[in-house]
């Protein structure tokens, strides 16, 4: 009775460590406007690659699109691990609540909460400290920005399509030769052609 009892107190520590959980860390904590931290994500006690990460309770502090690199599950031992880099403009001081990660199983884990300070980035009173500060992220770039340049273009083209329809050569018309009608044979009465006939015979 006593071994079994010792049997059961040796394994009850690794069927815990067995079950599947999930934790979370940032580093670093602090960081400064426009700067990125880096979310590593653990997962214990899973066979196959979990799967996608739901970020949805940290929409209202880290919107999607600062979440710049999104890393591939990797295996380490008996942890899957992922990592992120989250980039954040707002300086305030968060407390970011679990997440969840769904499992193969349908298991969904849920890990713990971390905290992130973000600090305003110090300006100094000369121009050359601005150098300092980093140009991250950029907007991407919209054919929107460049419409009133292309709706110049296209007045060009209009204004010059249409003074070459007013101004362009007309074509000159080809006189076309008429042929002269063919008289018509007199008709002579019989006592001219015997005349006719007589003058003939006497050249």
């Amino acid at each position: 009775m006593v071994k079994r009892l010792l049997v059961l107190v040796m394994l009850f520590p690794i069927r815990l460590w067995a079950q599947p959980g999930a934790v979370i860390s940032l580093q670093p904590e602090r960081i400064e406007t426009g700067d990125t931290t880096v979310l590593l994500f653990f997962v214990n006690g899973s066979n196959t690659e979990p799967g996608e990460v739901d970020f949805f309770s940290w929409s209202d502090h880290i919107p999607a699109q600062n979440i710049l690199r999104r890393g591939a599950w990797k295996r380490s031992g008996a942890q899957w691990i992922r990592r992120f880099t989250i980039i954040a403009f707002d300086s305030a001081s968060f407390k970011l609540p679990p997440l969840k990660v769904k499992l193969s199983t349908g298991t969904v884990l849920e890990t713990n909460g971390v905290s992130l300070l973000v600090f305003p980035t110090p300006g100094g009173r000369e121009i050359t400290d601005m150098a300092k500060i980093r140009d991250i992220w950029r907007e991407p770039e919209s054919w929107v920005d460049y419409w009133l340049y292309g709706a110049g273009v296209l007045a060009l083209l209009l204004t010059l399509v249409w003074w070459w329809w007013k101004n362009r050569r007309k074509p000159v018309p080809v006189p076309v030769a008429v042929q002269a009608p063919t008289p018509e044979p007199v008709l002579l009465s019989a006592a001219e052609e015997a005349i006719a006939k007589l003058q003939s015979l006497k050249s």
